[in-house]
């Protein structure tokens, strides 16, 4: 393996915690809520909705979900690999290999570490041929992806595309 380490195993994250005093945070677009109930009604008004896990989808397999929580569980455990290193804890996506890093004595870097790992997946990995957005089973080619996601996704595509980049981040 690429990243040698000690493999963490996943702590039950609560994505109802505020993830800074009085603030609740969406996990999928991060826009920002006074308390948990509006935060809630929120991200059940996203379009993107699931009732099976997209990337299992991917793979044939079936993985149904009840809870958008249980997705990002879901997800943390079956499609990712966490590890420690000297420099920090790692989040590697096992789809296309894409690493995040955060502070491992900090819970709220390892909660949003977390969470653009999550967004990641849905949003933007290049380690698959289909959109987890439609999540209807077209097929495409790598620059096809792509350009389906721009032009049927732009906002989402653009906001993952733009938290990628280090002097963006307000993490």
């Amino acid at each position: 393996m690429l990243y040698s380490s000690t493999l963490l195993p996943l702590k039950n994250t609560s994505y109802a915690e505020p993830a800074v005093a009085d603030k609740f945070l969406c996990v999928l677009c991060e826009l920002d809520f006074p308390n948990q109930a509006e935060c809630d009604i929120h991200l059940k008004e996203h379009p993107e909705q699931w009732s099976c896990c997209p990337v299992c989808m991917y793979f044939r397999n079936h993985y149904p979900i009840h809870t958008v929580g249980e997705l990002f569980e879901h997800l943390l455990c079956k499609h990712t690999v966490k590890s420690l290193q000297p420099k920090g804890l790692k989040i590697v996506c096992n789809l296309c290999q894409s690493l995040f890093s955060c502070e491992p004595t900090a819970p709220l870097s390892i909660k949003r570490c977390e969470e653009r790992m999550i967004r990641h997946i849905l949003y933007a990995c290049c380690g698959t041929q289909i959109c987890f957005l439609c999540n209807d089973s077209v097929v495409y080619s790598p620059d096809k992806l792509k350009k389906h996601r721009v032009s049927e996704h732009r906002m989402v595509w653009m906001f993952e595309v733009f938290s990628e980049i280090p002097h963006l981040q307000y993490i």
